[in-house]
């Protein structure tokens, strides 16, 4: 196949271009839909459904992480990769648990903390 993009240290194919770009639509259209999904909940925000679709909402997220660590747990490569990324992984999830935390700390300090002190 061709080289359509040659700079002495870089070639992209055309067939990688595709690719990406396939990606591209795929990602833009799942942001898009989420972001009509976000406009249409505003809009009826005060229908009554809407309020009691909260706890269906959490139980779905459970039920797909659930299926998310059996498709994980499932694949051979991932378990047997897990001791070489495992610190990594660990690592790096715990910061972030400790980042947000912190953030949320600061943000309703600063913004939602009612009053003197408490």
């Amino acid at each position: 196949m061709k080289d359509i993009l040659h700079d002495g240290s870089h070639s992209v194919r055309a067939s990688s271009c595709i690719c990406f770009t396939k990606k591209m639509i795929a990602m833009f259209t799942i942001i898009s839909i989420m972001f009509v999904g976000i406009g249409i909940g505003y809009v009826l925000r005060n229908l009554q459904f809407l309020q009691k679709i909260e706890k269906s909402t959490s139980l779905t997220i459970f039920l797909l992480l659930f299926v998310l660590g059996i498709s994980i747990g499932s694949n051979s490569l991932i378990i047997n990769d897990l001791g070489r990324f495992g610190w990594q992984a660990a690592i790096l999830a715990t910061l972030s648990i400790l980042g947000s935390m912190l953030a949320s700390f600061l943000v309703f300090h600063l913004f939602f903390k009612k009053g003197g002190k408490q």
